[in-house]
């Protein structure tokens, strides 16, 4: 991949941080006008003290696996392309329009939080919520630090296929470097 390439995709990358960032914080806000943001059904942050990294990645990466998401590990990507913004962050969607979002809390060693969405009108997925925090209290070294539920209206539901648009394009994102990867080896090779 060409310096000018990594460079714009580095600034993407920030971008879409800053984006998810801001979209986490609203998740655990009450908005004034609930239409006018997509809140989190369930948000939930947690810190995982002295846990080894690799050891986390797939703990989680196996959990989303095992509810059925289609799962895009966003940190390991970008640490195999030369880009570190975030140690941590692994997207999930699903077949039937939900999306899960582990990733590191900026500035917080050892913090992370996560995040689940279902289509708006907020459809309560009880089983998923539930395996969600025994899946984060039943880890090893890792603790629930917060939980916050949010109701989407009907009118929210702008906002979710907005962020799923975003969402899949990381996952398209994610298949192209890969392509570009394999590219860039067969021709060296």
């Amino acid at each position: 991949m060409g310096e000018r390439m990594k460079r714009s995709l580095s600034w993407a990358i920030r971008g879409l941080v800053l984006t998810l960032h801001a979209l986490l914080a609203l998740g655990n806000c009450v908005a004034a006008d609930a239409s006018s943001a997509l809140l989190a059904d369930v948000s939930i942050q947690f810190t995982c003290q002295g846990m080894e990294h690799d050891s986390l990645e797939s703990d989680i990466e196996k959990f989303v696996l095992q509810n059925g998401f289609k799962v895009l590990n966003q940190g390991r990507v970008q640490r195999l392309n030369g880009v570190n913004l975030q140690s941590l962050r692994i997207l999930g969607i699903h077949e039937n329009d939900t999306f899960i979002e582990f990733m590191a809390l900026p500035y917080q060693k050892e913090r992370y939080a996560v995040r689940l969405n279902t289509r708006p009108p907020t459809k309560r997925d009880s089983k998923l919520e539930g395996a969600l925090e025994k899946f984060l209290t039943q880890m090893p070294k890792c603790q629930t630090r917060q939980v916050s539920r949010g109701e989407n209206p009907y009118a929210a539901r702008d906002f979710f296929d907005q962020e799923m648009k975003r969402i899949r394009g990381l996952f398209r994102q994610a298949e192209e470097l890969k392509g570009h990867r394999r590219l860039s080896v067969q021709a060296r090779g």
